[in-house]
């Protein structure tokens, strides 16, 4: 097929490639843009930054890009395909500050580029060291394969944009990071204790750096009005706040650490017991005390290779996993009433069925819409934000 096919059977090799040599001075003209999203984020804080193209063929096959990042501010967890992608594959290479990614769209699923089209987003972690100021992540390669010539052709490099990461505050060291569902202090952090370094922008107006009081405070939630009740209510318990104290960004996805503080927070679970170490959950992190509280009650365990990986988004079966086990640590009664009945059951790996099928019976979840689960796509803020609502407000009634 195309090289792009090519770069998904051995994107190891291609990305090394391609990193490694300058595409862009072309010397014929080729049609297509490709941009990443801007960003503003707190030091400490993980956010995401999405890829788009637009003006390609709609013949286009494919597309591929590599981007370098600076590996002292940043670090990549994962990078995911949009729903125009069939089959992809990346490559995170953490050592050099370089990630790869190559993608073959579905057939017919794109009716036009005119528009900005996703392709994939990064989800970037910002190392609580980061100094303020600017971040790029910089294309050393951008490529697509118009379905008609055999050689995937460069995007010339005045159509290409790089993301701007932009590190405006130091956060505490309770912070939940702004891909999960806002800041928490914690007992240890008190409000005349916080970084001297963090910044009002001096068009900011008035009354604006007031937290949240509830979800309509929230100026992003249009179209998520299934969530906002939700939002509303732990807000309210002060369980959740938002990304800013206006913006929520309901569709940003959670990771593993923000997820087992929320399930701390609402059971309360308090145990330190470090029987099982993770080597990448340190002191002084701050989701250390809740990770291991939750470890310690068997609500979350690790690989095998010994890691937890805390900045990973979670899945949406890993959700189910960690919900229905704090139900089980609690003490609470709960199971499964029939099989599962979502269309795409059979995706759901085998260790996680049981934990679906009793969500689902107990109607903590209900799937995507097309009766999908989605077992593997990433849980989002606003998802997290109806699960952790319903689970409380299952658990207050036992």
């Amino acid at each position: 097929m195309c090289k792009i096919f090519n770069k998904i059977v051995t994107l190891a090799v291609a990305v090394c490639v391609l990193i490694s040599i300058s595409v862009f001075n072309v010397s014929a003209a080729v049609p297509g843009e490709i941009k990443i999203s801007d960003v503003q984020v707190s030091a400490g804080r993980s956010t995401s930054l999405d890829v788009s193209v637009r003006g390609i063929p709609t013949t286009s096959k494919g597309v591929s890009f590599g981007v370098s990042f600076d590996k002292n501010i940043l670090g990549i967890t994962s990078v995911e395909k949009s729903g125009v992608i069939e089959n992809s594959a990346a490559d995170i290479d953490a050592e050099n500050g370089s990630l790869g990614f190559a993608g073959i769209f579905y057939v017919d699923e794109v009716a036009s580029f005119d528009d900005w089209v996703v392709v994939a987003r990064i989800n970037v972690a910002v190392k609580r060291e980061a100094t303020l100021g600017d971040s790029i992540l910089d294309f050393v390669s951008a490529m697509y394969n118009d379905g008609v010539q055999p050689e995937d052709l460069p995007f010339e490099s005045d159509n290409i944009t790089n993301g701007l990461i932009t590190v405006t505050k130091k956060s505490g060291s309770g912070a939940i990071s702004s891909a999960g569902l806002g800041y928490l202090p914690t007992e240890e952090e008190e409000p005349d204790k916080q970084d001297p370094d963090a910044e009002v922008p001096d068009d900011q107006e008035p009354g604006k750096d007031e937290p949240p009081k509830s979800a309509d405070d929230f100026i992003d939630l249009q179209g998520y009005e299934w969530a906002k009740a939700s939002i509303d209510n732990l807000v309210k318990m002060g369980i959740i706040t938002g990304t800013t104290n206006t913006t929520f960004e309901p569709a940003r996805p959670i990771n593993r650490a923000e997820f087992a503080k929320l399930i701390v927070s609402v059971f309360g679970f308090e145990s330190k017991d470090k029987a099982v170490l993770f080597s990448d959950v340190n002191e002084g992190d701050w989701y250390f005390d809740s990770v291991y509280a939750a470890s310690a009650v068997g609500v979350v365990t690790g690989y095998e290779d010994g890691r937890f990986l805390p900045l990973a988004n979670i899945t949406r079966q890993e959700m189910a996993a960690m919900v229905v086990r704090a139900f089980k640590a609690a003490e609470v009664k709960i199971a499964s009433s029939g099989e599962l009945t979502f269309a795409d059951a059979d995706q759901i790996s085998v260790w996680a069925k049981e934990y679906v099928e009793i969500l689902a019976s107990i109607g903590i979840v209900v799937g995507r819409g097309d009766n999908l689960f989605a077992p593997t796509e990433y849980l989002t803020r606003a998802e997290a934000a109806k699960v952790i609502n319903l689970t409380s407000l299952l658990y207050s009634i036992e």
